[in-house]
């Protein structure tokens, strides 16, 4: 942060100047307790398993491109007992809001107060974002089916500010309470393991049908944001459509990938306050269904499309909401849990530029399709080299 901010509560005004001697800088023993200092007031207390379900939400993110940079596969298999298929990809992510709320605008607050309790608003600004570094091997088992493993490498970099202002009622210099920084972090750890199997039950001239089954390891760490520490199952379809000409093809999918828990919410009790908060976050269930379009524009270079979307049925959604005191002369306003279906959407396009008979380069970006639903990414550019194909 740079300058001053300048917030007027009240009839008080506070002036923080960033960078004095009233602030705490703190390191992050990992990026998930770099996330609690950052979002859990805004939460209510105790906000610290919502924090936990942001992580399940970032880790659910960084699955979806881990097989990537395309959101979509082909149902056409490798066609050939002992082909192999390599494939190295860079992703960078970086977060931009949270239930529409911007991070880093300090759109994430709260607020308590009333009669005989000095106002308090509590102001959070993050930066979340990450390096999804990905190797993905395939071989084929028999014409129709491949088995591949995909491993990712994840570098999660958290840094922001929690400046608390109390409104005492009269003008300072100087704020009341002294802001919590968290110093810039980055903790990088292997992300959850998969392995897939896609059988192409049907291949039918320029028709492919294949069934997919897929497990997710936990062999990521959620504490460094790099894992959703369940086992996810996931089992799905693909169908692929090509012309006569071999020039268009059309992709189709529908899966479903089974969490272990999912979120459950309970009230907490914080004399004098008491509501909805979230006690408990797993891994969530998803149905992802989404259809995408590859053109050869000539012998060399392919143009591609995926829109892909997918829905997280027993989710929770926050929204800004007031509890009072039991007696109603104290209220607080904060992030408010309530069960709701998350839906996300996603697009990507790109370019495969074949090197050689045996290597394609490929270059994509992608664009989130939904603002306000959970935790969502800002326009995402990638890169992958593919060997083998």
């Amino acid at each position: 942060m740079t300058g001053k901010l300048i917030l007027a509560v009240g009839t008080a005004l506070v002036i923080i100047a960033p960078g004095t001697a009233h602030g705490q800088t703190v390191q992050p023993a990992t990026a998930l307790d770099g996330l609690q200092r950052l979002l859990a007031p805004q939460f209510g207390r105790p906000g610290g398993a919502s924090v936990d379900y942001v992580g399940q939400l970032l880790a659910n993110q960084i699955a979806t491109v881990a097989f990537g940079p395309f959101l979509i596969d082909r149902a056409q298999t490798l066609g050939m007992r002992g082909a192999a298929e390599f494939r190295f990809s860079y992703q960078p992510m970086r977060f931009g809001t949270f239930e529409g709320l911007d991070l880093d605008k300090g759109e994430i607050n709260s607020f308590s107060g009333g009669i005989a309790r000095v106002p308090v608003t509590s102001v959070t600004t993050a930066t979340v974002s990450a390096g999804v570094a990905t190797v993905f091997a395939a071989v084929a088992l028999s014409p129709r089916i491949d088995l591949a493993v995909v491993a990712p490498v994840i570098r999660a970099h958290v840094e922001g500010a929690l400046q608390t202002i109390e409104d005492r009622g009269t003008p300072s210099e100087e704020p009341f309470a002294a802001p919590l920084r968290i110093a810039p972090s980055s903790f990088s750890w292997f992300g959850d393991v998969a392995t897939r199997v896609k059988w192409n039950v049907l291949a039918y001239e320029r028709v492919h049908v294949s069934a997919l089954g897929e497990v997710r390891w936990p062999t990521g760490d959620p504490e460094r944001l790099t894992g959703t520490g369940d086992i996810v199952p996931k089992a799905g379809l693909l169908t692929s459509f090509t012309d006569a000409a071999d020039r268009l093809g059309l992709n189709l999918t529908l899966s479903f990938a089974k969490g272990r828990d999912g979120v459950d919410i309970g009230q907490f009790n914080s004399p004098p306050f008491s509501g909805p908060i979230v006690i408990r976050a797993g891994s969530l269930d998803e149905w992802a269904y989404g259809a995408g379009a590859a053109w050869s524009a000539n012998p060399r270079t392919t143009i591609r499309g995926d829109v892909l979307i997918r829905t997280l049925p027993n989710a929770v959604r926050f929204q800004q909401g007031t509890v009072r005191s039991a007696s109603a002369i104290q209220t607080q306003s904060r992030l408010t849990p309530a069960p709701g279906a998350l839906t996300l959407g996603a697009s990507v396009v790109g370019m495969e530029l074949r090197l050689s008979e045996s290597a394609v380069a490929t270059f994509t970006v992608l664009l989130p399709l939904t603002r306000h639903a959970g935790l969502q990414p800002h326009i995402m550019p990638a890169v992958a080299i593919e060997v083998g194909r």
